[in-house]
This record gives C-alpha cells, structure tokens and sequence, in this order.
C-alpha cells in the first residue's frame, strides 16, 4: 500500500492493473505512472519499493453484525433469484 503525506495527514493510495496483468507480479517491473507535475511518465520501480507482503483479510460489519459481501458475473440464462435461491440455504 502507498501513502501520500499532506501535511500531517497520511492519505492510502492503491493501484489496481488490468486483469490480465494482475496475475504476473514481475509485470510490476514494466509499469509507468504519469507525473502531473512534470507531464512526463516514469517506471514505477523509480517512485516506490515493491514487495509482496500477506494482509488479513478484513471483517465487515453492518449494525455490529459481520457482513458476507458476493459479487458475481451470472452466466447467460441465469438470474440473481435463482443464484440467491441456491445460495441462501448453504449459508445458512
């Protein structure tokens, strides 16, 4: 994770690649970012240091309860109903 200081406030900044980039770490290598200060882009390796670290996962809560967010692309033919319907008795 990146942090951006502004005055004594330090701001989280994540970046996300394409799909299809997210599964091969030393792509990272090859990655510019763009300086709007400078108008000029530069590798990414020259403004952070890379490292691949283990995160907890974070629990949700909503009304001190925790909270299972799913999100899913339905195959063609398939509705949200039916998918809930499957669902809900294996959860619960």
């Amino acid at each position: 994770m990146f942090e951006y200081r502004e005055d004594e406030e330090l701001i989280p900044i994540t970046l996300r690649s394409v799909a299809a980039d997210r599964q091969d770490i030393q792509k990272l290598d090859g990655t510019s970012i763009y300086s709007q200060s400078t108008g000029e882009s530069l590798p990414l390796m020259q403004a952070a240091d890379l490292s691949m670290a283990f995160e907890l996962g974070i629990i949700e809560r909503r009304g001190r309860s925790r909270r299972l967010t799913l999100k899913a692309q339905l195959m063609p033919g398939t509705t949200a109903t039916q998918v809930n319907n499957t669902l809900v008795p294996w959860l619960e």
